[in-house]
């Protein structure tokens, strides 16, 4: 992509665990001025004023999930399609939109980003996509909805999922949203309908694997693992 536009993309040093050191020391000698961040670490910035200041000049921040700094794209998983986006906190990131734009992203490691359109500022924290996505909101209870994708005749450019799974036509992304309810276009992430735990730094957890590890403990009896977002 950076070569599509004439753009040079900053990668954060080999074998450094992305923190918001690195991220001051980048923004003070490193002149980026579009920036990708899991997260966690767009929320470690909303709680560290001195370090936010120095992306006043920046354009803009996409937040979407994953596991390395300044990377456009992230990880996830298999036909249950895990999707690039752990929970950013709404109350703390909305203190970076103010002073530099947040873009929340979502997507897919099987389709990348499918049909991510540019809302209103303030709207930072909702998702709108492009019709060509293919994408419906399944109402499971009231107000609940999961995330559906279904092939359409755009599928070839713009569903690059069905490339990754050419004999389906309808995925389950197992995605919950909630409904804006002043914009019916706009959509915000609360969690799973699986038991998939996704952590703010894009990692993904699977309880099922810690509770019977934690369990073989002798002094446990029984162990249940919870998220507040799931």
């Amino acid at each position: 992509m950076p070569a599509l536009f004439d753009l040079r993309c900053v990668l954060g040093p080999v074998g450094v665990l992305p923190n918001m050191n690195l991220v001051e020391k980048l923004a003070d000698h490193a002149k980026i001025d579009i920036w990708s961040m899991v997260p966690s670490l767009v929320d470690e910035l909303g709680d560290t004023p001195d370090v936010l200041a120095r992306f006043s000049n920046a354009k803009f921040i996409c937040a979407s999930g994953g596991q390395s700094l300044l990377s456009l794209y992230s990880c996830m998983h298999d036909t249950d399609i895990e999707t690039v986006e752990g929970p950013v906190n709404p109350e703390v990131a909305s203190k970076v939109n103010e002073v530099v734009r947040v873009l929340n992203l979502t997507g897919t490691t099987e389709g990348l980003f499918i049909g991510n359109l540019v809302v209103e500022r303030q709207d930072w924290h909702w998702f709108a996509f492009h019709p060509y996505s293919g994408f419906e909101f399944k109402e499971i209870e009231p107000g609940v909805f999961e995330h559906w994708i279904h092939r359409n005749e755009h599928w070839e450019l713009f569903q690059g999922i069905f490339q990754t799974f050419p004999d389906k036509d309808s995925i389950n992304l197992k995605d919950i949203y909630i409904q804006n309810p002043r914009n019916p276009n706009l959509w915000a992430f609360k969690g799973r309908s699986d038991d998939v735990v996704v952590l703010s730094n894009g990692y993904k957890i699977s309880p099922l694997v810690m509770e019977t590890l934690i369990s073989t403990h002798p002094a446990i009896d029984g162990c249940v693992m919870v998220s507040p977002s799931n």
